[in-house]
């Protein structure tokens, strides 16, 4: 089955969106042949009030489906916003020092050298063995 393209309003559609769904004539002189179509087999009502019609349901208007087009209907994506929230996440962790950029990338440790605590660096003096122990492993080893 083909698909067909309302150019027109019926003057049944004109009637069924004035009378019965509130809209004004004056609206619908102006509105999308599909749009109309549409309301009319919904039966759906003036839904903005004393506001004006949208744009998009003008003819004229953006065509349909590119609503959401540029950088601010790429932003309205729930799964670009998610996938920037992860990277500002990572990128926190790894400003922080929290991760390291070379695990992300599974090597060895990139930039930040590791941390060491100051015990570590610290040189404890070796014990000096009594001399009467040494004499008494002498005496078992002979």
């Amino acid at each position: 089955m083909g698909s067909s393209v309302k150019f027109m309003i019926t003057s049944a559609e004109r009637s069924v969106l004035v009378n019965e769904l509130g809209y004004s004539p004056e609206e619908v002189d102006v509105m999308r042949p599909d749009i109309a179509a549409q309301l009319v087999e919904k039966r759906t009502k003036r839904p903005f009030g004393t506001r004006e019609m949208p744009e998009a349901w003008k003819r004229g208007g953006p065509p349909p489906g590119r609503n959401g087009s540029g950088v601010g209907g790429l932003l309205s994506n729930n799964l670009v916003k998610l996938f920037l929230v992860g990277v500002a996440m990572i990128g926190g962790a790894v400003a922080t020092g929290r991760l390291e950029l070379g695990t992300l990338l599974g090597g060895a440790p990139l930039g930040r050298k590791p941390l060491t605590k100051l015990s570590d660096k610290v040189v404890k003096p070796k014990k000096k063995r009594s001399k009467k122990l040494k004499k008494s492993k002498r005496r078992t080893v002979a």
